[in-house]
């Protein structure tokens, strides 16, 4: 899903002429030319607690290889500037995750003790792109813009007739909402999902985000406040009958890749089921044994 032919000259312009920086601080002597695969769309305080963190936008020139999302564009909320495995491990991960439960259990220190059940390896895609990050390989959208509305118009340029993942890992929560409406706004389909729905602070969220409800009380619960939700069963739930008023996820019946479903967009969307969705992913053993 190459997109560089379609992006806004200034970003095209910058891929060519911007270079990573020489740090010899950091043992960063290089004189390598950025990537052209990412773009940073937001670089501040989290909404979750504060802290630093990252969004970064990938896919512009060379797509996802996952086949359940299809060709989408990426978005990765990272705690600033740290290896994601030791975010997770030293509880800083709140900044982009929150108090979601599949982070596992965390002692009063706030490290890691056990029971992580996310899908998300930690080692892959998201310290890949940190990695990146962290040696000055992606144009920061705010080096190419005089103000806020003009990188926000960027961005929806962008992301015009294209499919985005509003949170690869990460929870849009996070982020200001503002950059999920100009990364959405125009899209072709969306999908975002938050673990963050009992918090009234992110009501707003439920246009464009499905709460992930991680049993059946809270499934009640989120529809009860007016989200659409997207729900995990484990291996013994997927095997029983089929709660009332959801549809399974159409990658798994029909295998439609959510590039091109939109289901799990919020309300939005004018969808009215619910959705649900056997467990999958490195973290499935572990969640069905919490299950």
């Amino acid at each position: 899903m190459a997109i560089l032919k379609t992006l806004p000259l200034a970003i095209k312009q910058a891929f060519k002429t911007h270079k990573r920086p020489i740090n010899f601080a950091k043992g960063l002597i290089t004189n390598k030319k950025i990537s052209n695969n990412g773009v940073i769309i937001y670089k501040g305080k989290s909404l979750l607690n504060g802290e630093k963190i990252v969004v970064i936008m990938t896919g512009l020139n060379q797509g996802s290889a996952n086949a359940k999302t299809g060709e989408m564009l990426q978005t990765w909320v990272l705690v600033d500037g740290k290896h994601p495995v030791l975010a997770h491990r030293d509880g800083s991960d709140f900044a982009v995750c929150g108090d979601c439960v599949h982070r596992g259990i965390y002692d009063d220190q706030g490290n890691y003790i056990k029971g992580r059940t996310c899908y998300v390896n930690l080692g892959q895609a998201p310290r890949a792109v940190i990695e990146c990050y962290n040696s000055g390989g992606y144009l920061n959208l705010n080096s190419i813009t005089n103000t806020l509305m003009e990188k926000l118009r960027l961005i929806d340029q962008i992301c015009t007739g294209q499919a985005v993942r509003g949170g690869s890992y990460g929870d849009p929560a996070a982020v200001p909402a503002y950059i999920w409406a100009a990364a959405f706004g125009n899209a072709k389909t969306h999908t975002a999902y938050t673990h963050q729905w009992k918090n009234a602070k992110f009501s707003s969220l439920k246009k464009v985000a499905m709460a992930s409800a991680d049993n059946a009380k809270e499934a009640v619960m989120a529809a009860a406040q007016g989200w659409r939700y997207f729900r995990v069963m484990s291996t013994q739930e997927s095997a029983e009958k089929k709660p009332a008023k959801t549809t399974i996820c159409p990658s798994v019946t029909v295998g439609l890749a959510c590039s091109d479903c939109g289901a799990c967009s919020g309300t939005d969307s004018g969808r009215k089921s619910q959705i649900v969705i056997p467990v999958h992913g490195s973290g499935a053993a572990a969640f069905n044994a919490a299950a």
